[in-house]
């Protein structure tokens, strides 16, 4: 596992977070009554949405999410890029994150703008 360094100078268009908890739940096929397992664990969960960009700046995405290698490697997110608004806890100057599956896509227009939009969970 390797910490891989998000393409640098990028913005956020937009961001949502919010937690995942290692939890288990069981429900009866005949009372439909639920058991829930609370095991204890929490992480963060964010989805992040990159500004429209240029072909000539995506090769520097399309190069990062392949190096990520899907959910092998990290990152590091700074603080001021838009996690203190979504987690104002947060204490530490940078967060580590990994993607949330092992699959990447991404959009692009007739005009050859790219869209770039990816979910990630911390790394713990």
């Amino acid at each position: 596992m390797a910490s891989i360094t998000p393409p640098t100078g990028f913005s956020i268009r937009a961001a949502n977070g919010g937690y995942e908890y290692a939890q288990g739940v069981a429900t009866d096929p005949y009372t439909l009554k639920t058991l829930v397992h609370d095991f204890g664990g929490k992480r963060k969960r964010i989805t992040i949405q990159v500004p429209p960009i240029t072909e000539a700046a995506a090769s520097a995405w399309t190069e990062f999410f392949e190096d990520l290698n899907g959910m092998v490697n990290t990152f590091n997110l700074d603080v001021d890029k838009g996690l203190q608004t979504i987690f104002p806890h947060i204490t530490d100057t940078s967060v580590a994150f990994r993607l949330a599956e092992p699959n990447i896509r991404w959009d692009i227009d007739t005009a050859k703008f790219f869209g770039f939009s990816f979910d990630a969970i911390e790394v713990i």
